[in-house]
């Protein structure tokens, strides 16, 4: 595996063994001190930002005012970047009352309802809950295989991301450990698991219902 370049190579590191060079030394609401790692000054700087300072200083609202700008801008012309924010909405959507168009376009993207999902989330070997931040922590949605190991290019990959079968629960301290790491190991496992294996099944009925017109999807399967 060839990282290119030493920062590069530094990055990757952190992000393996959870040791940061760039770590958070302030304190939260409740006076705990953060400590949470970063792998570059500027993500540390974005956290700081968007965790530890006032939402009302001049500071923060011209942030805010460029960070909108730029996402807005990013959605409008990267298509990769808008199928994203699709992915990870579509999830929140299921189990919120967004309104009747939203939440159908949620359900078709995720393959359930929201009490299936719930249900789904809930059979699990940790005994995590949905809804319950008491027992174990703060509970989070996590897709099984990241958002980022998967070809936003194609329709039928943003299904597969958000098919309820490649969605669990974890801690939001594991989640954020996990983070979007997918090792080449990581993808054996998941290919051969029976999350990976009954997606697939469905991506081949999603392709041949034509559910994309993709160039890789046309010449798959001649849609």
């Amino acid at each position: 595996m060839s990282f290119g370049t030493k920062p590069g190579l530094v990055a990757h590191m952190q992000h393996h063994t959870g040791l940061y060079l760039h770590v958070c030394e302030l304190f939260d609401d409740d006076g705990v001190l953060c400590k949470k790692g970063y792998t570059s000054e500027n993500n540390l700087a974005y956290h700081v930002m968007t965790n530890h300072t006032d939402k009302e200083s001049p500071e923060y609202l011209k942030f805010r005012e460029h960070n909108n700008q730029y996402q807005q801008d990013r959605y409008e012309n990267d298509l990769i970047y808008r199928m994203k924010k699709v992915a990870r909405k579509g999830i929140r959507r299921v189990f919120e009352n967004s309104g009747f168009v939203k939440l159908q376009v949620s359900e078709e993207i995720t393959g359930c309802t929201a009490e299936e999902m719930i249900v789904h989330l809930n059979n699990n070997d940790r005994k995590y809950v949905y809804g319950d931040d008491d027992t174990f922590g703060k509970i989070v949605n996590d897709h099984v295989k990241p958002i980022n190991a998967f070809d936003f290019s194609c329709y039928i990959e943003l299904l597969k991301s958000s098919n309820w079968r490649n969605i669990q629960l974890l801690t939001e301290t594991e989640n954020a450990h996990k983070s979007d790491r997918f090792t080449p190991e990581d993808k054996a496992a998941y290919d051969g698991s029976w999350r990976g294996i009954e997606i697939e099944k469905e991506a081949v009925k999603w392709k041949a219902m034509g559910r994309c017109d993709c160039p890789l999807c046309v010449v798959c399967c001649g849609v």
